[in-house]
């Protein structure tokens, strides 16, 4: 159970859904090193450029927010800083899981079903609702889903939303607290309740209009959303020096 978060081989798992992947080794090997080029270049692309902005990139950390500019610069960059943070945390994570996916498969010989893509191509979200649900990885679904149980019963979907998100919340900053660097922990804290938010708004949308959110109009909503909301948890992510973490000795 501890291994097998996504509950793989296990019946709470089968609503999991999973990314389009080969399944033949030969093919699947081909998939996740191509998967590993393309994800460790980009994490190390990014990494390299936080590291342009001094204390940034560094266990030190420092706000996201750089006061030495203007209003609305410091707020476009700032914008930009985030979407850099989210990219080089799928990156990350994506990288890590393709390099254990490649040597359990490739040298131990265990069947690719058990080792499927965590994402599924984030970058094309269409709505808050598939991004959390679906093309963000699922590996903390399972404990997510228990928690959101005392929201249903209070609440329904929207109690379930709420409690899901604070669960999240909640495991992200005790994370980051690892770091040793203190904060309230609300700018983490309520960057995911307002995801919960934000996917209530996308159930009382399709139930006043019959439509759901999707397409073009759903994803340019779905990343305003996540890039304003986001900024004041990678302004804590970078603040407590998370950033400063490295895949690789240097």
């Amino acid at each position: 159970l501890l291994a097998d978060l996504r509950g793989l081989e296990h019946t709470y798992g089968q609503r999991c859904p999973l990314p389009p992947y080969p399944t033949s080794r030969s093919a699947f090997l081909w998939h996740r090193t191509k998967c590993l080029i393309f994800t460790f270049l980009t994490f190390d692309t990014l990494r390299t450029f936080v590291r342009l902005f001094g204390p940034l990139g560094t266990p030190e950390g420092r706000s996201i927010f750089f006061p030495s500019l203007p209003l609305i610069p410091r707020y476009i960059f700032s914008t930009a800083l985030t979407g850099v943070i989210g990219t080089a945390i799928y990156a990350y994570v994506s990288t890590l899981h393709t390099l254990l996916s490649l040597l359990f498969v490739g040298l131990l010989h265990a069947p690719p079903s058990l080792y499927p893509p965590v994402f599924d191509r984030p970058w094309e979200l269409t709505s808050l609702t598939q991004f959390w649900s679906r093309r963000w990885h699922q590996l903390f679904r399972r404990p997510f889903v228990v928690c959101s149980w005392p929201g249903r019963a209070l609440a329904g979907d929207t109690g379930a939303l709420v409690c899901a998100f604070l669960a999240s919340g909640v495991m992200h900053e005790a994370g980051m607290r690892c770091m040793g660097r203190g904060g309230s922990g609300w700018a983490t804290i309520g960057f995911f309740l307002l995801q919960g938010v934000g996917c209530s708004l996308e159930q009382s949308f399709e139930q006043l209009t019959g439509k759901r959110v999707a397409g073009t109009g759903g994803a340019i909503w779905a990343w305003c959303w996540l890039l304003v909301t986001g900024q004041g948890f990678a302004d804590a992510f970078c603040t407590r020096g998370t950033p400063g973490g490295t895949l690789y000795p240097e």
